[in-house]
């Protein structure tokens, strides 16, 4: 598991999310939401404006109620093998994973489909390679040179 963190021990920052995005015809459209849970994982999370609707059209009271958004956390599922994020992109859990590192790593909410694509079809071997590694000195090399160069291609948002 890859850490980061300035403060935090090297831990990832739960609650932090990432947000992928895709340009369609009538401007930006959020397409995925990414959340850091309390164990460190990430996982996807539901697009939380359609679920309270959903609630309070089934009567489970008024949307927004801290009820309804602790409902919203329980409703976050882990990441499958692999996550269809549009058309004709299909990432694996372990590539996405260290995709949104570097992307939370710095800091970011956002990105585009696209670059995720980009990502993707420029960096996968040296993805796939990465989550072979052991942790230890090597492995945090090789994260911090995989992540800035996934930073250099994501910067379409």
């Amino acid at each position: 598991m890859s850490t980061w963190g300035t403060g935090l021990e090297g831990q990832r920052l739960p609650g932090h999310r990432v947000v992928i995005t895709e340009q369609t015809r009538r401007g930006r459209s959020n397409r995925h939401t990414f959340v850091i849970g309390h164990d460190g994982q990430w996982a996807t999370e539901p697009d939380l404006p359609k679920l309270l609707e959903r609630t309070a059209a089934a009567g489970y009271g008024r949307p927004g109620r801290p009820a309804d958004l602790a409902r919203a956390g329980m409703l976050r599922r882990p990441l499958p093998a692999t996550v269809t994020l549009s058309t004709g992109a299909t990432v694996s859990a372990g590539a996405l994973t260290v995709i949104l590192d570097a992307l939370a790593g710095d800091g970011r909410h956002r990105v585009d489909v696209a670059d995720v694509k980009r990502v993707v079809s420029q960096l996968g071997p040296r993805l796939a390679a990465l989550a072979d590694l052991p942790d230890g000195d090597t492995r945090h090399a090789a994260e911090r040179a995989v992540h800035q160069q996934i930073l250099s291609r994501c910067t379409s948002v």
